[in-house]
């Protein structure tokens, strides 16, 4: 989000060198849009009212439309979203991908006497692993 605000000052910014460059005010002092992001968050908000900047130059005061504000902004909320949601579904995927590539290998292994040692080994890995933890929780109680 501040990535965006930072973009738009500089795009104002950029907006007036290019209208003071358009008008041939080469020398003049140009203003300076300070960053606040609030403003711009809330600036970029209202869809349907944009931004126009009113520049007072030597030779008068300059209308000057700004980029669409609110289109930017929410374009790049849906492009960050839809890169998200992306994110999502590959994870989802690959997690989907990986649980159906266990459960093929073990249907062709099951009933083997690979598949029972492995089997033998797990149960007992949980039951030491359920041994250690109560074991902890006794020691806990005790202290």
């Amino acid at each position: 989000m501040l990535s965006f605000t930072l973009i738009v000052t500089h795009l104002k910014n950029a907006s007036i060198e290019d209208l003071y460059i358009q008008q041939g005010l080469y020398f003049e002092d140009r203003p300076v849009m300070t960053w606040n992001p609030l403003e711009v968050i809330r600036s970029s908000l209202d869809f349907i009212d944009n931004e126009t900047m009113i520049i007072f130059t030597s030779k008068g005061a300059i209308s000057n439309y700004f980029i669409p504000q609110a289109i930017m902004f929410y374009l790049s909320m849906f492009t960050q979203l839809t890169l998200l949601i992306v994110f999502i579904s590959y994870m989802i995927t690959k997690i989907l991908h990986n649980i159906r590539t266990v459960a093929i290998w073990t249907v062709k292994y099951s009933g083997t006497a690979t598949m029972n040692a492995i089997g033998f080994i797990l149960i007992a890995g949980i039951i030491l692993l359920a041994l250690i933890y109560l074991c902890l929780y006794v020691i806990s109680l005790m202290v």
